[in-house]
């Protein structure tokens, strides 16, 4: 399934490439990477940064960092 803001599927990676290699990805990635392998994973910095153990939050963070880069202009 292709989502709604590409024409096919060689936009859709094209435009997936672009967020990923966005400044807002690059200027982010780090607390992403704190959240999920780093320092906020457990205790009370988890708990500060409000890093639920959900199975579903790595995929849920990876979408969100990548809508907010694809709504900006590249």
């Amino acid at each position: 399934m292709i989502l709604s803001f590409s024409i096919g599927p060689q936009d859709f990676v094209q435009k997936l490439r672009d967020a990923l290699e966005s400044d807002h990805v690059s200027n982010t990635l780090h607390h992403w990477i704190d959240l999920i392998f780093g320092y906020k994973q457990t205790g009370s910095e988890a708990e500060k940064a409000d890093n639920c153990k959900h199975v579903n939050v790595c995929i849920l963070l990876t979408f969100c960092v990548l809508n907010t880069a694809l709504k900006q202009d590249f």
